[in-house]
């Protein structure tokens, strides 16, 4: 889901990421108290740049199955779980173990393509992207998640993303060279042990209705 903006307003593509989203290797990290401590942002570019750097045939927030849920995962220590561009899906896969679950509520992208070569970035773009994303967060109505029955709501966190740049193929959502900022709500699930999970998940927002559920298997 797509629309464009009169750099970010001119030649910017918004992208609507629902539950259906750098340069760290280090995400996880412990409190004094001892509870995990999660980079929200970091995470939630990367989880951008997972799904727009695939081809749409094998794009997991296109998948209706489950069977294009592992590609391309970035990460040894998070699988990235992933929405719908709006609608629902079922999927089933499995996830290994000592993998953190990571995933969207409903988020907002506000993107603007990169020719080269490329000047520094317009100061202005930035506020520019705040604005336009938060626009659509402001519309947010409801959001759900369920895992075996259990409500993880309480658990939803709001994230901004840092500025990142994605490059896609000719085949992608977003084909060719971009940077990106993203807004929305994300869910860090630490990783669980050995089994099989239902995990249920979707928002309502902007006209946006998503249902997702997963039925997840831990090995």
């Amino acid at each position: 889901m797509k629309s464009r903006y009169p750099a970010w307003q001119k030649s910017t593509v918004c992208l609507v990421i629902a539950v259906t989203t750098l340069f760290v290797s280090l995400t996880v990290a412990f409190a004094t108290d001892g509870r995990p401590y999660v980079n929200y942002g970091q995470l939630s570019a990367e989880w951008w740049e997972w799904i727009l750097e695939q081809s749409l045939t094998s794009n997991p927030n296109l998948d209706a199955t489950g069977a294009d849920a592992g590609n391309g995962q970035p990460r040894d220590d998070v699988f990235f779980i992933a929405g719908t561009f709006g609608g629902s899906a079922n999927r089933a896969f499995t996830v290994p173990t000592e993998s953190a679950l990571f995933l969207p509520l409903l988020n907002n992208l506000a993107a603007v393509p990169l020719p080269a070569p490329r000047p520094k970035p317009d100061v202005n773009q930035v506020p520019q992207a705040r604005e336009i994303n938060g626009s659509f967060i402001a519309g947010v109505t409801e959001l759900h998640v369920m895992l075996n029955g259990q409500s993880l709501v309480d658990s939803i966190v709001r994230a901004e993303s840092p500025v990142f740049k994605f490059i896609a193929p000719d085949d992608a959502i977003l084909p060719g060279t971009w940077r990106g900022l993203s807004d929305g709500y994300w869910l860090y699930i630490p990783p669980l042990p050995p089994g099989t999970y239902v995990l249920n998940f979707g928002g309502t927002g902007n006209g946006l209705s998503v249902e997702v559920t997963d039925t997840i298997t831990v090995q």
